[in-house]
């Protein structure tokens, strides 16, 4: 959908969005790339950044449907895949889904706290948790506010 070549991985890149078919100028769009293994899903993945008007909306959704090899993902297919991939636990897809949901600011903490996906050789996962955990035992031994 671009003439351009791939864009460097997880770096945003303006690019025009080209119609397959007709070539013509879709949209001019911020596009990601996130090569395998180290995607939501673990495997290749795209995003298009677009404008939100319906028509170029439209117009997008149809030149993606026109790609041989490509078709619309369906409602929760990220999460499902990340799962057979074993990118997310089934705790993790649980929060995700509170996430979705959530109205209050309590409710949003306590899924990403369940949804929170552990990235490899980073520690401030962990020392979330530890914080966490201190406040939690100072609040719940009298010493907390």
């Amino acid at each position: 959908m671009t003439h351009a070549p791939a864009p460097a991985a997880r770096l945003a890149s303006l690019r025009k969005l080209i119609h397959p078919t007709d070539s013509s100028t879709l949209d001019r769009a911020l596009t990601l790339f996130f090569p395998s293994p180290n995607s939501y899903t673990g495997e290749d993945l795209a995003e298009f950044h677009i404008h939100g008007s319906t028509a170029v909306i439209r117009a997008v959704l149809e030149a993606i449907g026109s790609c041989k090899g490509l078709r619309y993902a369906e409602a929760g297919e990220f999460t499902r895949r990340a799962f057979e991939n074993e990118r997310l636990d089934l705790t993790q897809i649980e929060g995700i889904g509170k996430l979705l949901v959530a109205e209050t600011e309590e409710q949003r903490r306590a899924a990403m706290r369940q949804a929170e996906v552990p990235i490899p050789g980073d520690s401030s996962s962990v020392f979330l948790d530890w914080v966490f955990w201190v406040g939690y035992k100072m609040k719940t031994d009298g010493r907390g506010d």
